[in-house]
C-alpha cells in the first residue's frame, strides 16, 4: 500500500510537487533504459502490463534513449494486430454474448502475429498491421526490413500473455513490465491500484477512441477478468518491473473523470459504483493539467492540453 499525503500551500507547491513526482519517475525510466543498453547481444525486448499502465508512452522514451547511443529500434505495437470490430462482434453474438472479449488472445490476428515474429528472426522485410481504433479496423500495412535494426522492441498488454510469450522463447530478449503496483491512499482516501488505471482509461478511452463512459464501464469486466487469468499470474515472470503511478496522478484527473461520470445516463447500471468514485474524487484537491509536461507518461490518458481542455467540460 502506498500513502500520499499531500497539503498544498499553493499553486506553486502543486506545480513543485507534480515536478518531483516526474523527475522520479524519469530517474526510473533511466535506470531501465540503461539496464537494456548493457545487454550485449540483445535482439528483442517486450513492454507489457495491464492496460492504461502507460505502456506507449514508455516505449517512445525508452526508444529515444537507445537511439541516441546508436541503436537502431523498432517499435512493433501489438494492438495493431486486433481483429476488426465487426468481426468480433459476429463472433462474440455467435456464442451468445453481447459484448466481444477484446482482452484475450483470441482478439489478435495471432497468426498474423507469428508469421512476423518468425520473419523477422529471419531477418525478412515484414509487412505489419495498422489498425484504427476509432473505426475499429484495419486500415493497412507497413513494410519494413528487420535486418535494419538492432532491437525490435514488441508493446502492449498481449506481450506476457502465454501464447505471446512462447514465440519469444527462442531470442536473446528481455522483458518489462509495467503497472500501477501499488493500491494507495490518497490524503486518507483508499484507491486500488485497478481503480487508478479504470479512471485512466475511462478519460483516454473516451478521448482517443470515442467511447462513452457507460461503454468503458461495460468493457471493464472483462479487463478485469482477463488481468487475473492472463497478465497477473505471469508478471513475476517479466525480467525488469516498473511502476507507472505519479502520486499526483489522481488531483489531476479528477475533473476529468468528474465530468464523465456524472455524463452517464439517467438510471444507468452503473450509477453506484460511479457515485463511489465521485465521493472519494470531491474528496481530494484539484491540480490543474497544465503543470503536467507534454512528454509526461501521463498525457497518454489525458491527452496534450490543446485535446483534452476541448473534449471535457471541466
Amino acid at each position: 500500500m502506498l500513502t500520499v499525503s499531500k497539503t498544498f500551500l499553493s499553486e506553486a507547491d502543486k506545480q513543485d510537487f507534480v515536478l518531483q513526482c516526474e523527475a522520479k519517475f524519469e530517474a526510473e525510466l533511466d535506470r531501465v533504459a540503461r539496464a537494456i543498453r548493457e545487454e550485449a547481444g540483445l535482439k528483442v525486448v517486450t513492454l507489457s502490463g495491464p492496460t492504461c499502465s502507460g505502456k506507449t508512452t514508455t516505449a517512445a522514451t525508452l526508444i529515444r534513449d537507445w537511439e541516441s547511443y546508436g541503436t537502431r529500434v523498432r517499435l512493433i505495437s501489438i494492438d495493431d494486430f486486433f481483429r476488426d470490430r465487426t468481426e468480433l462482434y459476429a463472433e462474440a453474438k455467435a456464442e451468445g454474448r453481447d459484448q466481444p472479449d477484446f482482452e484475450t488472445v483470441r482478439a489478435i490476428d495471432f497468426e498474423l502475429l507469428q508469421e512476423c515474429v518468425e520473419k523477422i528472426n529471419s531477418g525478412e522485410t515484414v509487412s505489419l498491421p495498422l489498425f484504427d481504433f476509432t473505426e475499429g479496423r484495419r486500415i493497412g500495412y507497413d513494410n519494413f526490413d528487420s535486418a535494419s535494426y538492432d532491437v525490435v522492441l514488441f508493446e502492449g498488454i498481449q506481450a506476457i500473455y502465454p501464447e505471446v510469450t512462447e514465440l519469444f522463447k527462442h531470442y536473446h530478449h528481455k522483458s518489462i513490465y509495467i503497472s500501477v503496483a501499488d493500491d494507495v491512499t490518497v490524503n486518507g482516501v483508499f484507491f486500488s491500484s485497478r481503480k487508478v488505471r479504470f479512471l485512466r482509461r475511462l478519460v483516454r478511452d473516451y478521448l482517443f477512441r470515442a467511447a462513452a463512459p457507460e461503454y468503458t464501464f461495460t468493457l471493464w469486466r472483462n479487463v478485469a477478468r482477463n488481468e487475473d487469468i492472463n497478465i497477473l499470474p505471469f508478471s513475476d515472470n517479466a525480467d525488469i518491473k516498473l511502476n507507472s503511478f505519479l502520486p499526483y496522478e489522481l488531483f489531476v484527473i479528477k475533473p476529468y473523470a468528474l465530468s464523465l461520470l456524472r455524463a452517464l445516463p439517467e438510471g444507468s447500471q452503473y450509477a453506484e459504483e460511479a457515485a463511489q468514485i465521485i465521493a472519494n474524487l470531491e474528496k481530494l484537491d484539484t491540480i490543474g493539467s497544465d503543470y503536467v509536461s507534454d512528454e509526461s507518461v501521463f498525457r497518454e490518458f489525458i491527452g496534450p492540453r490543446n485535446m483534452a481542455n476541448s473534449h471535457i467540460t471541466i
